[in-house]
């Protein structure tokens, strides 16, 4: 627990797989409670987290149960950091939550690796959410350079989040990259994806509207079957120069009910290789103003 002052938790680790710390039962980790909502900050570097078990808990959770000026904080910061499991690379124990961000704002995240489990995919690599019950926003959360393989879900978009950067995120192997939850109630808004690869059975999923996303430069692989962008509900889209790579069965994108007055751009994308019942790009009843 952090005091409630202008204070700061600093782990500093020799280098990822340099410095390797292993929790052998579940719930390891480390968890970080913000005492002062704008006043607290954490910074992790150069460090290696194992589990020795399956669904180890959150190797890194940054918690705050406080309301109120989310915006102006100052920041944390996680850097160089691995998650797995302490017996190998991809093979039986795993993380439930390599990082999770519980309503703490102004989160920079970069080179991080997170590694689920071979077979069935389970983990993640980076969650967030705000504080729904007390309607308060975790926002300006920037990833950077991370790796996510065979996890259930490389990034998720919970409820009460606005203000989402994506760079440079590799995601293979895993049932979903990006992830919006369905029956979300608070305001989304923002999420920018850029510069990215990913090849999972859904690469971007939303189940519920995001005001104002972006996904841009950015290359999907697709497996049989899968999707590339499945925007179930879909507010202000943009998708510009992108490519799409496709497989027997596979979609690239799929265009849902459209919120009325928003817009849904689609321009300068190479989609090919679709054959065998895949679709290019799919407008579902309800989609609107798609450009």
């Amino acid at each position: 627990t952090i005091p409630n002052a202008f204070a700061a938790v600093t782990v500093q680790c020799a280098g990822s797989e340099n410095t390797i710390l292993n929790w052998p039962n579940a719930g390891g980790g480390f968890t970080f409670t913000y005492s002062g909502s704008s006043k607290n900050a954490v910074h992790i570097r150069g460090c290696s987290f194992t589990t020795s078990t399956t669904a180890g808990g959150s190797a890194i959770k940054l918690s705050n149960t406080l309301v109120g000026g989310a915006a102006y904080t100052v920041q944390s910061t996680i850097d160089d950091v691995v998650c797995r499991g302490d017996d190998g690379i991809i093979v039986t124990d795993y993380w439930t939550k390599c990082l999770e961000i519980a309503n703490v704002s102004n989160v920079q995240v970069g080179t991080v690796m997170a590694m689920g489990t071979a077979g069935t995919v389970y983990g993640s690599g980076v969650t967030v959410v705000g504080l729904p019950g007390s309607a308060a926003y975790a926002v300006s959360i920037n990833l950077d350079r991370v790796t996510c393989n065979n996890l259930s879900v490389c990034f998720e978009y919970g409820d009460y989040v606005q203000g989402v950067t994506i760079n440079q995120m590799n995601s293979t192997g895993g049932a979903w990259g990006v992830h919006v939850q369905a029956g979300l109630t608070g305001n989304l808004d923002q999420l920018a994806i850029s510069n990215s690869q990913f090849a999972n059975v859904t690469d971007i999923e939303t189940g519920t509207r995001i005001a104002g996303l972006q996904i841009v430069n950015s290359a999907f692989g697709l497996v049989s079957t899968g999707n590339a962008l499945n925007l179930i509900l879909t507010g202000t889209t943009i998708i510009v120069g992108n490519d799409f790579e496709g497989l027997t069965g596979s979609n690239a994108i799929i265009v849902g009910a459209t919120q009325s007055g928003a817009s849904i751009t689609i321009i300068g994308n190479r989609l090919t290789g679709w054959s065998g019942g895949g679709t290019a790009l799919l407008l579902q009843a309800g989609s609107l103003g798609v450009t």
